[in-house]
């Protein structure tokens, strides 16, 4: 049976680690998506249907984001065939924290036209608690340089927004969350909890950390 497994973050979950750390990997079950080249699929999926990601991410995914009706995209269509192709039936991976952000006919789109290709999509996530996210999200923002921290709400994420409609597309059987919590994880790694919940035998000489929170001091400092 063909699978395509979508990793949609959530975003401050360790995302970026796990996606540097298996940039170019593959083994007899797995393959992780080479596209365009990026270790992040988010752009390649909104390509593939002619959406923004700019303007979903400027607007947490509230707008529509959409460049018109859903069509596919010819470059981006054959940049995805050419990925799918090169898996020869493995387990396909891709990963993108702002595949969340596509409005519910986007990932109607998306789940019809893999069907085209896989007998099986499982949607996957870590769902980091609210407070600890939000802190994170400022935390983030503090170290990106902004300036405006007026509304310290707006770095709330509305979790049945953001993983409800997964549950409609793709259907609740096939979708897995997880509390992010470091603290309970194979040597504190989000990149080694990732592959051991999905089957992955990941090299440990291939686990990259980046994008590392810093100090509340720090943040402070900064602030």
């Amino acid at each position: 049976m063909s699978r395509c497994i979508i990793h949609v973050g959530m975003h401050k979950t360790g995302t970026s680690s796990i996606q540097q750390s298996l940039n170019g990997f593959a083994d007899a079950a797995f393959v992780y998506a080479n596209i365009d080249g990026h270790p992040n699929h988010s752009r390649a999926i909104f390509d593939l249907f002619g959406f923004s990601l700019e303007k979903a991410a400027e607007s947490g995914g509230e707008q529509g984001a959409a460049l018109g009706r859903p069509q596919l995209d010819p470059l981006a269509t054959a940049r995805i065939e050419a990925s799918i192709r090169a898996a020869a039936g493995r387990t396909y991976l891709l990963s993108g924290e702002g595949i969340a952000l596509l409005p519910a006919r986007a990932l109607e789109a998306v789940r019809d036209y893999l069907k085209t290709w896989f007998d099986e999509t499982t949607i996957v996530a870590a769902v980091r608690p609210p407070a600890a996210y939000m802190a994170s999200a400022f935390q983030e923002s503090v170290k990106q340089g902004a300036r405006d921290f007026v509304d310290f709400s707006r770095q709330y994420r509305s979790y049945e927004r953001t993983f409800g409609k997964f549950d409609e597309i793709f259907g609740r059987e096939n979708v897995i969350l997880w509390k992010f919590d470091p603290a309970s994880y194979p040597g504190g790694c989000a990149v080694r909890d990732f592959c051991s919940r999905l089957g992955i035998e990941l090299p440990a000489e291939r686990i990259v950390r980046v994008n590392e929170s810093i100090s509340r001091e720090v943040v402070g400092f900064l602030f």
